[in-house]
Order: C-alpha cells, then sequence, then structure tokens
C-alpha cells in the first residue's frame, strides 16, 4: 500500500502537524477492514489522493466524503459497497486529506471538471456516483453537469442541495475552528448525530487531528440548485436522509426532492442525525447495496 508523502504539504499548518496527522491517518487505514489501496491522479487543480477498494473487474462506484471527513470516513460502509463495486475515494484537494491544491476549485463547473479528470486517470468513463454532506452536493453537481458519465447517484443528507443549509451549522462549525480542543469537537458532532448516537471513531480522530493541523483551502460552498436543472435530472437516483438531520429540515428535504427529481427514491433514516452513514451504517449500507443490485438486474438496464 502506498505510503502518505514525506515532503511536506503546504495545506498543513507545520510539519509537526503534518506528521501527527499522517499517525492518525495511517492508523484508520490499518483499521479499514478489506484491502485498500492508494493512488495520486494528477489534475489541473491539484494531485487528487484516491483511496481504492473492491474487485478490479467490477462495475466502478466514486464516492465523495463530507468536509474534514477524507476519505476514510467510508471505514463503517466500505466492507458492504465493495462486495459488487470498485470503489473509488478521492479526496476533494484543499479538505482534510492527502491530496494537494494547484488551482483552487471556486465554481460548480470546477468542482465538475476536477471530477471528471479524477475519472479521466483513472480510465474511468461513466460510472454510479455518490457521496455525503458536501460529497452529496458534489455528486448531485456532477450529475447535473455531465449526466453522460452518471450511471446511479447516491446522495446521503446531502448539504445545500435542496435548501440553504441553517446557521445552526455555522455556529457549530465555528468554534471548532477558533478553539480547537477536544471538548469542543465532541460538543460539535453530539450536535450532528441523533440523540444517543456517536461519531466513529475514524471520524472523531481525523476530524480532531484536521481541525488542529490542517489549513482548509476549500471555496466552494453548497448551496441550492436551480429547480429547472434538477427536475432534468434523469438518472436513477437514491437519497437517505436523517430524520434527525440538523443542517436543514430532513422530511422537507425529502419532499422537496420527490417533488422535483423524476427517478428519485427519497427516504428518512430512522434516529439518524447529519453524520448518517456512520450513525446508521447497517441501515445504509443495505439500503445502498439493494440500490445498486436493482440497477444492475436487466429490467433497470433497459
Amino acid at each position: 500500500m502506498l505510503k502518505a508523502p514525506t515532503m511536506m504539504n503546504p495545506s498543513f499548518k507545520t510539519q509537526a502537524g503534518q506528521s501527527a496527522f499522517t499517525t492518525v491517518y495511517d492508523r484508520a487505514l490499518e483499521r479499514w477492514p478489506i484491502p485498500v489501496e492508494r493512488l495520486f491522479v494528477p489534475t489541473r487543480f491539484g494531485r487528487t489522493h484516491v483511496l481504492v477498494s473492491g474487485p478490479r473487474e467490477a462495475p466502478p462506484f466514486f464516492l465523495l466524503h463530507g468536509m474534514t471527513g477524507s476519505s476514510t470516513m467510508w471505514a463503517p460502509n466500505i466492507a458492504a459497497l465493495a462486495r459488487t463495486h470498485r470503489v473509488y475515494m478521492p479526496e476533494l484537494p484543499g479538505d482534510f486529506g492527502w491530496s494537494e491544491v494547484g488551482q483552487p476549485m471556486k465554481s460548480r463547473d470546477d468542482c465538475a471538471a476536477w471530477l471528471g479528470e479524477v475519472m479521466d486517470g483513472l480510465k474511468v468513463e461513466s460510472s454510479v456516483v455518490g457521496g455525503q454532506s458536501l460529497g452529496g452536493w458534489l455528486s448531485l453537481n456532477f450529475a447535473l453537469k455531465v449526466p453522460a458519465r452518471v450511471k446511479a447517484l447516491v446522495m446521503i443528507a446531502p448539504a445545500g442541495s435542496f435548501a440553504e443549509v441553517g446557521l445552526q451549522f455555522i455556529l457549530h462549525a465555528v468554534p471548532c475552528m477558533i478553539f480547537p480542543y477536544r471538548f469542543v469537537f465532541e460538543w460539535s458532532e453530539r450536535w450532528m448525530c441523533a440523540p444517543g448516537n456517536i461519531a466513529p471513531r475514524e471520524s472523531s480522530e481525523l476530524f480532531a487531528a484536521g481541525m488542529r493541523h490542517f489549513r482548509s483551502q476549500v471555496r466552494v460552498r453548497p448551496g441550492p440548485f436551480p429547480e429547472g436543472e434538477l427536475r432534468g435530472l434523469l438518472v436513477p437516483t437514491l437519497l437517505l436522509v436523517g430524520d434527525k438531520e440538523v443542517i436543514t429540515n430532513g422530511p422537507a428535504l425529502v419532499e422537496r426532492a420527490r417533488q422535483l427529481i423524476p427517478h428519485v427514491q427519497a427516504e428518512l433514516v430512522p434516529h439518524a442525525g447529519h453524520l448518517l452513514s456512520g450513525e446508521k451504517p447497517e441501515h445504509v449500507n443495505a439500503r445502498v447495496v439493494r440500490f445498486l443490485e436493482d440497477l444492475a438486474r436487466p429490467s433497470q438496464a433497459a
């Protein structure tokens, strides 16, 4: 398995901070439940780090992490999703992880071009595309901008796609940047989860290390897409939202998606908040696997 780079990545505040982040990241991959590869793909927006799991001959599935998550956030889900797919998990340049920023992404067109260049570098023409939170927004944006390259779409608690992100999210995110202490991180994560749920260990540790040592260079902020574009989305789509979603109104989000997207399966996941894939991995895994299995049936492919 390719090791993390030893040269200084400018996204880190200090060399010592990069070393500390490396330790936490490598420990997360040591706990990865199945074999994983680490690749770097050149793009005009920076060299993109990609985790890859699943059979080489299996159909591709591009899976995008949430903001400040890194691709290690998929540890609770990867074993189930990689049984039938080759899962590519690129890390957004400028966000926590090992991608390097070249030309910062500043627009929807930039975001779509970046993911397209990653797919080109991996020699993938079209794929199932999905993600959580910001990753869900990026996936939907790509499906709207380059529909010919998207076979199906999976959105898990997408941020900002159908409604503005609420002020409460800002109020719980900013203190983590100003006061990088564990009790502040835990306070923010508890708010994002449904009562009684906790974030996965990998997510919590990487979030804390990133907040302390990483200099975020993400310039794009997720916002609602035009209704006309959403009505023209024709690819099969799965949307999962926690019934205790906090960055927006979960039931309203699901209802709006049902009204706007022609081929959407939009569902509320019981007793789950914004960190849905980690709070309820068994539910999410089973539902996504069923969606993928349905796509593979001849009646769905016709």
